[in-house]
């Protein structure tokens, strides 16, 4: 729209009135635009490397662009729509609180849809139903054992009613949980979300940890509960400064979650949704942005990396923000954005025990590709924890002697400020030096919230038979009246 009003040399009352005149035009085409899937990013050969057998892996979802059916759509990592089958009646638009949540259980080969007011239907891929079970209200996401016992959460639920339940294949309550006395005991501050008032605590997750823990996503009061199940009692929680959503735990606890901010809280938050995740001793943690308007769903698909369902796109992305893999609504902003949108996606076919090969991924003769990230070389503290945090981090390629940089993510990177570092780098190989200038931020307050332009810093790194490799290198910059010294650092390269 700035490029059109610049280069018209209208008058501004004109401008208003052809302004007006677009936005009529639009609005046919919020109600005519095609609901279509376009994928945006691919790193395929990055994804081969890091989970496996590509070609049987299938990413699925909850498709909603036909208004009689839900079809459930499995699409393959190059884009190809493998299976479309129809669910259930579509009666989304009518059902404002309804959450769908998806599981897929590999034993059977079936996933089951959770349903707000009504309960849990498992079918099989064909689209069949399997089976129907009766259970007490749930939301955003569930967890369904190999023994067919079901955990989830209820979002909804006023002060005196159970945030989480655990639910056999017979639809027997086997446990459930109240959290009103551990909220009240507490001093959390609620976050208020305007679209609900009155909710008291947005349970919007609830996941086993091992046998004996369950891990309650409290989104309300910005906290992840980790209850016993004996006792019922609160043995450890996790607190945010942004409202936790879906929970992914391991056996012995919370790994990651997505969490978002509430609207009207970007400077203080960041844009849109993001991810957590936990280093393998739980003492440090990195946020990675994703964008997006819902999070209500989080898988961890091996080898750091995640699917990842935003609302507008699915992304495959890693805890440093890289996304490896994005489908995107194409006419997402046309459309009636609060019913076409992908809110829970899981990939299926994928061995999240993969083994990384050691041997090469690409020809490294065409060209080599890393992944980069630039720190300050220590943790960040940050929401009540010391945080790993990145200035930027993205994929870099060489060609010959030429580097060149795909910057995706930073602390809280606004859009503008990845296009302020893009290709602004002046690198060059010479023999086995990689060596030159870089455009960068030396603080994390510069990349999230002022208006600081980047600096330049210089680097040199050592490398070997004339390609890029992993490793640490020092990366020097003027910070003030003093050099800031930062680490920058190559990963996943496909060269040996």
């Amino acid at each position: 729209m700035s490029n059109f009003t610049r280069n018209t040399g209208l008058t501004t009352p004109s401008k208003i009135l052809l302004l007006c005149c677009l936005l009529v035009c639009l609005f046919p085409l919020k109600a005519s635009a095609q609901y279509e899937f376009k994928l945006k990013v691919n790193h395929y050969e990055l994804l081969q490397h890091l989970i496996g057998n590509v070609g049987e892996i299938r990413v699925a979802f909850l498709d909603l662009s036909d208004p009689d059916s839900i079809f459930l759509t499995e699409v393959s990592l190059d884009g190809t729509i493998t299976s479309r089958v129809p669910l259930l009646p579509n009666t989304l638009a009518i059902e404002e609180n309804v959450r769908e949540a998806i599981h897929y259980n590999k034993t059977t080969d079936s996933y089951f849809l959770g349903w707000h007011g009504k309960g849990v239907f498992e079918f099989d891929r064909s689209g069949k139903q399997i089976n129907f079970v009766s259970t007490p209200p749930l939301t955003h996401d569930i967890h369904v054992d190999e023994n067919g016992l079901m955990t989830f959460a209820h979002s909804w639920s006023s002060e005196n009613e159970p945030q989480a339940f655990q639910v056999d294949s017979s639809g027997e309550v086997v446990w459930k949980w109240h959290a009103k006395k551990f909220i009240r005991s507490n001093k959390f501050k609620k976050s208020v979300n305007r679209k609900e008032p009155d909710n008291f605590a947005a349970a919007t997750s609830a996941v086993p940890i091992g046998n004996d823990k369950i891990a309650v996503t409290l989104s309300a009061w910005n906290v992840i509960a980790i209850v016993d199940k004996k006792s019922k009692k609160v043995v450890d929680y996790i607190t945010d400064t942004r409202r936790p959503h879906s929970a992914v735990t391991d056996e012995k606890g919370v790994i990651g979650y997505t969490s978002r901010s509430l609207s009207g809280n970007f400077k203080k938050h960041g844009p849109g949704n993001s991810l957590v995740v936990f280093n393998e001793n739980k003492k440090l943690f990195s946020r990675s942005f994703a964008d997006g308007v819902k999070s209500l769903d989080l898988q961890h698909i091996g080898n750091g990396l995640w699917l990842l369902p935003n609302g507008p796109s699915i992304k495959i992305m890693d805890s440093e923000g890289i996304v490896y893999w994005q489908l995107d609504i194409d006419n997402y902003i046309l459309l009636d954005s609060a019913r076409f949108s992908f809110t829970n996606s899981i990939m299926i076919g994928n061995d999240n025990k993969y083994q990384r090969p050691k041997e090469t991924y690409r020809d490294p003769s065409i060209d080599a590709v890393c992944k980069f990230r630039i720190t300050q070389g220590k943790s960040d503290k940050r929401n009540r924890g010391k945080e790993i945090a990145r200035l930027a981090a993205g994929f870099v390629k060489q060609q010959g002697s030429d580097v060149s940089f795909f910057i995706q993510t930073g602390w809280g990177f606004k859009k503008k400020r990845s296009d302020l570092l893009e290709n602004k780098h002046q690198l060059k190989i010479q023999g086995n030096v990689l060596s030159g200038s870089m455009m960068v931020y030396t603080k994390y307050e510069d990349v999230e919230d002022k208006t600081t332009e980047p600096t330049r810093g210089t680097l040199t790194a050592k490398l070997r038979n004339g390609l890029l490799q992993n490793g640490n290198f020092e990366l020097k910059a003027k910070s003030g009246y003093s050099n800031k010294k930062m680490v920058f650092t190559l990963s996943e390269c496909n060269t040996k």
